[in-house]
């Protein structure tokens, strides 16, 4: 790690020199002068509290009875130096599952804030700093950071905390894997200036071993580090071409409690970087190419595309995504119709099995569909379709209110989406929304794929919205969900109603909900759900607003009246502006 500050202070020092200008001093003294007589000090913003109660019976509590939460945003500016502070905070709280052991969480207070002067921006606390997606994106981080863009200089750094150690306690399903403590740190450089853009990237994890005093007996859970190495850029070669790519080597190691391999003595410098990455038994490395080009001829958009990804290729500061994969499609974007046709397609072909490791290997068609049509001023339509894999997250809690019972990480394989809407009436009052989806996914566990659990999943919804005159509306919506996997299937039909008003010259709002569910198991009925929810919103003045939510649910279980119940909830919140 030490070899690792150094590079990072080398960087800095040699990005700050080089950002360095001759300025003339009385115009300097100038700038400062005019600075000085602004506002010294500004500040605004809004915090939220929201607590919550909950009570129920018949079943074992799938919620805390209390629970309170704070979140906000503050914004101050002293001299032009501007910064937000994020706040997010919360009590411990119990994730209280109805089929699993129930998992206990500790209490948090979530932090950050990124004050910025001119082309200087720090970053502080909770974080987020994107780099590619194949290096460090969509990943926090709990430490510092710098972006820094004077002129055409680009340059982003960081170091802190991505994970803290979670051991896998007793009373906690083991469904949920023990994390180590990780630490990270990453540097972006370059050049951009319009469109044009050449950025150089590195990024270091690595799990602390100690951090988990219990032993593991889990063969799948190890300490691991990674060192990943990037370069991304665009071009433009004329005024309709451009060039683009992304290409990342990555070093990974499985286990770092690993013997040391024999390469590592005669490693080349860009797969240990001076010793600063250590070769070990479990190490892999791994390398990630994208490159596309894209031309425009009138209002026509053309772009070739060409994307590998190594069997492997893992990067500890990015979501999970495929690998094992070779991708080479080419893509269209058309307005038709002034502009009432919006169509965009991709083709393309798809192979895996890059180094014929597998017994299996698929060469495919793959394709992607987007199109929206305006029929007339009342009626629009739209269809999207796509089989290429992409990872989502899918919400398998289907009860209403409480906290969400579970996320799973899954691979879309196949996505089709039908929409409509029409608008009825003199004074647009009217408007009717439809909706037909069908996807077909896999999910996905410790960095896998589970390929026997194939689910198919068909989701139909038909809303229809009524404005009154006096402000208020009225909103029916019709849902079905069809959901079917190799062992079971379910399906679940809602049929929902919520009327909506102000009062009080809009200063207070109100709305009532009713809803009613069926549940059926494998064709057979399962559970009937009646919820009835009321939420109201009063502005006190123009900095703060309370609302109330109450929310009752009743679920009646086929004929053994087995896990039947009855849940009241209630949500107070609190809104104010600063």
């Amino acid at each position: 790690m030490r070899n690792l500050h150094l590079l990072f202070l080398l960087f800095i020092l040699h990005g700050s020199i080089w950002a360095q200008e001759s300025t003339d001093v009385l115009q300097e003294a100038e700038k400062v002068k005019s600075l000085l007589q602004g506002d010294a000090f500004n500040w605004g913003g809004q915090l939220n509290l929201d607590m919550r109660f909950n009570t129920i019976q018949g079943i074992e509590r799938r919620a805390d009875p209390f629970d309170i939460r704070i979140n906000g945003t503050v914004f101050a500016s002293i001299y032009n130096v501007k910064t937000a502070l994020n706040i997010n905070m919360a009590d411990g709280k119990i994730i209280h599952r109805l089929d699993r052991p129930n998992v206990k969480l500790p209490a948090y207070a979530y932090l950050g804030m990124s004050p910025s002067y001119k082309w200087a921006k720090i970053h502080l606390g909770y974080r987020s700093i994107p780099f590619t997606p194949y290096t460090f994106n969509g990943t926090n981080f709990y430490g510092a950071g710098i972006e820094l863009s004077p002129g055409h200089f680009r340059l982003k750094t960081f170091y802190g905390r991505l994970q803290r150690a979670s051991p896998l306690l007793p009373d906690i399903s083991s469904s949920i894997d023990p994390t180590f403590f990780r630490i990270g740190a990453g540097i972006q450089a370059g050049y951009q200036k319009g469109t044009d853009e050449c950025l150089v990237s590195l990024f270091y994890a690595k799990d602390d071993p100690l951090s988990i005093e219990q032993p593991i007996l889990r063969l799948d859970v190890t300490p691991m580090s990674n060192l990943i190495s990037s370069i991304h850029g665009k071009k433009a070669l004329s005024k309709n071409l451009s060039l683009d790519w992304n290409y990342a080597w990555s070093g990974v190691t499985r286990n770092i409690n690993a013997p040391i391999s024999n390469q590592s003595e005669d490693a080349p410098f860009y797969m240990d970087y001076g010793g600063l990455f250590t070769i070990r038994n479990s190490t892999g490395f791994h390398k990630a190419l994208q490159t596309g080009i894209n031309l425009t001829i009138k209002s026509w958009l053309f772009d070739l595309r060409h994307e590998r990804i190594d069997p492997g290729y893992r990067s500890l500061g990015s979501l999970f995504f495929n690998n094992d994969f070779e991708n080479v499609t080419s893509g269209i974007k058309k307005s038709l119709w002034k502009q009432k046709i919006q169509l965009s397609g991709r083709i393309g072909l798809q192979r895996n099995n890059l180094q014929n490791t597998e017994t299996n290997t698929i060469r495919r068609i793959v394709g992607q569909l987007n199109s929206t049509i305006q029929i007339n001023k009342k009626l629009n339509m739209g269809i999207q379709f796509s089989n290429f894999s992409n990872t989502n997250i899918l919400r398998t809690n289907i009860l209403p209110f409480p906290e969400n019972d579970s996320l799973i990480l899954t691979q879309v394989n196949r996505n089709l989406q039908l929409n409509a809407s029409f608008i009825q009436g003199k004074n647009k009052h009217i408007l009717w929304t439809s909706f037909l989806g069908y996807q077909q996914f896999n999910t996905i566990a410790n960095e896998m794929i589970n390929i026997e659990q194939k689910v198919d999943n068909i989701v139909f919804q038909l809303n229809n919205s009524y404005r009154f005159l006096n402000g208020s509306s009225l909103n029916n919506a019709f849902l079905v969900n069809h959901n079917i996997n190799e062992f079971s299937g379910f399906t679940n039909s809602t049929l929902s109603h919520t009327y909506t008003r102000p009062f009080l010259k809009k200063k207070l709002k109100t709305s009532l909900r009713l809803s009613n569910s069926v549940i059926y198991m494998d064709g057979a009925f399962s559970r009937h759900l009646i919820h009835i929810a009321s939420n109201s919103m009063y502005q006190l003045n123009d900095q703060n607003e309370v609302g109330v939510l109450f929310s009752f649910v009743r679920q009646t279980n086929n004929a053994n009246n087995i896990n039947s119940f009855r849940e009241f909830n209630c949500r107070i919140r609190f809104k104010t502006k600063i």
